[in-house]
């Protein structure tokens, strides 16, 4: 079975407390109460279209966005967002994001394959996700998951579904 907790649709997410995240039009993001008694719609401060949102183990909302950018939501700040990766790192579209574990970040990318996100010594570090296959730079992937032995499952366009066992030495087309 697969672990709801660490594979969210693209486009919404719940965090820690049961509010639900959504993406709305523009570079808008709706949340939803737990209790559905207030929807709110906030801004996102770059112009950009939000194209995933996930909410990690500790409760941190991110999004990503079609210029690569990733933002965590911190309700304790003035500015709400703070940005983590900025377009200079990523300048490509992030399509989707899966939660591992160890509370790292995959984020699936249309047309460069697929980037690990996780916190080095208190900062925030992108790196490409390694796996054994050719051309990983080059993969659209528009879903990524992660069952209960730990491998990751990659929805990739015109690719079909790569599965990485865990450890990423060994990967089957499905």
């Amino acid at each position: 079975p697969l672990h709801r907790h660490r594979c969210q649709p693209h486009l919404s997410s719940v965090d820690a407390e049961g509010t639900i995240w959504l993406a709305a039009n523009g570079n808008g993001v709706r949340h939803i109460a737990p209790d559905l008694s207030r929807i709110e719609e906030m801004e996102l401060p770059t112009s950009e279209a939000v194209t995933a949102i996930v909410s990690d183990h500790d409760g941190t909302v991110f999004f990503g966005t079609t210029q690569g950018r990733v933002l965590a939501y911190d309700s304790n700040q003035p500015s709400k967002f703070r940005e983590i990766v900025s377009s200079k790192q990523n300048d490509i579209s992030v399509s989707c994001f899966c939660v591992n574990d160890d509370n790292s970040i995959l984020l699936g990318t249309d047309g460069h394959g697929v980037k690990k996100l996780y916190l080095n010594n208190g900062a925030w570090s992108l790196e490409d996700y390694e796996f054994v296959i050719a051309d990983n730079t080059r993969l659209k992937v528009h879903h990524i998951m992660c069952d209960r032995d730990g491998n990751h499952w990659f929805g990739c366009f015109q690719k079909g579904v790569i599965v990485v066992r865990d450890g990423g030495g060994k990967f089957d087309y499905v």
